[in-house]
């Protein structure tokens, strides 16, 4: 199953998590209280924006200013959510601490956290479960929420564009609440693939059938190849790299030096 027919999907899935052995540990104790951190405020962190973000103490710069304002345990979760999509010595930690917010104060984080970041949940329970119901929402919620979120970026894209916007696409998605918008060339149809693949390698017989679905989805008039498409448009042509569904990363712009 791991032949040549999704040989970008299969290098991809090789490394969803990067082994990075040297990140800090910037988490607390597994067993730290979290009830706390409902009250407490997060005040935004200086410090460099890298928008490859493989420093987690840079990630933690980003989310800082993302989550200003709001409680301390919104930033601890999705500092956990950082942790786990890569392969650190706290991956335990980072692990323990997340199902521990989500079984004590799961009330809490549902009252506030935008569409987003319950995506990144979902993705979350999908690659570190306690239990397989764990694992089998979490798939189904990331694959829901990301297509909704694609679907209504392409929707929105067959309206007139905004007059100061140079893409042929809505930059904002009104569509859906707190979820934010689709740009071409993310990496979100390639992690939906990613993902439909992986369950695919432990599908059995059934995951035979997805694969070929798969196959069938990558070579039609779908969304995917409409999207990838877009690279062609001279709007794009000053991203480094844009990402395609099935088929790796395709560079456009020469990377600048400095």
């Amino acid at each position: 199953m791991t032949g040549g027919r999704f040989a970008a999907l299969a290098h991809r899935h090789r490394f969803r998590f990067r082994r990075q052995r040297r990140q800090m540990d910037l988490l607390p104790e597994p067993d730290a209280a979290l009830a706390p951190l409902k009250h407490m405020v997060v005040e935004t962190i200086d410090g460099p924006i890298d928008e490859a973000r493989k420093d987690l103490s840079v990630q933690m710069v980003q989310l800082s200013q993302i989550f200003a304002g709001r409680s301390e345990l919104e930033l601890l979760h999705a500092a956990c959510i950082s942790y786990l999509r890569r392969a650190t010595p706290q991956t335990a930690k980072a692990r323990a601490l997340f199902h521990r917010i989500w079984a004590e104060e799961a009330d809490f984080l549902l009252d506030r956290l935008p569409a987003r970041w319950l995506v990144s949940t979902l993705q979350t329970f999908y690659d570190h479960p306690a239990t397989p119901g764990e694992r089998t929402a979490g798939g189904v919620g990331f694959m829901y929420g990301n297509l909704i979120k694609v679907y209504e970026t392409e929707r929105a894209a067959s309206r007139p564009r905004p007059p100061d916007s140079p893409y042929p696409y809505s930059p904002q998605l009104r569509a859906v609440e707190g979820m934010g918008g689709f740009k071409p060339g993310d990496d979100v149809l390639a992690n939906i693939n990613v993902l439909a693949y992986d369950a695919a390698l432990d599908g059995g017989p059934a995951g035979r059938v997805l694969l070929r679905l798969m196959e069938i989805l990558r070579d039609g008039d779908t969304i995917f190849r409409r999207t990838d498409e877009l690279r062609h448009l001279p709007a794009f042509r000053d991203r480094r790299l844009y990402t395609l569904s099935f088929d790796g990363t395709d560079p456009l712009a020469e990377p600048q030096p400095g």
